[in-house]
C-alpha cells in the first residue's frame, strides 16, 4: 500500500496538466483511499495505534499542508 500510494502521489505531483487545487484533491482522496485500505487489513484500533508510529510518517507526507 506505502508503495502504491507513495507512487501515484508522485506521479500528480509531477502532472502539471493539474491545477493545485486538483492536485490536492486529487492527493486527498489517496490518503484517504490509502488510510480505508489500512483501516480494513488492521481494524480501527490498528489503524489508530499505527498513525501513531513513526514508521506512519509517510502518510502524513502524501497530502503535506500547502
Amino acid at each position: 500500500m506505502k508503495s502504491a500510494a507513495e507512487a501515484e502521489a508522485s506521479r500528480l505531483r509531477k502532472d502539471e496538466s493539474l491545477s493545485a487545487e486538483q492536485r490536492q484533491a486529487a492527493l486527498k482522496t489517496i490518503l484517504a483511499e490509502t488510510e480505508n485500505s489500512i483501516r480494513s487489513v488492521f481494524g480501527d484500533a490498528g489503524f489508530q495505534s499505527y498513525q501513531k508510529q513513526p514508521g506512519a510518517y509517510w502518510l502524513k507526507i502524501i497530502t503535506p499542508d500547502p
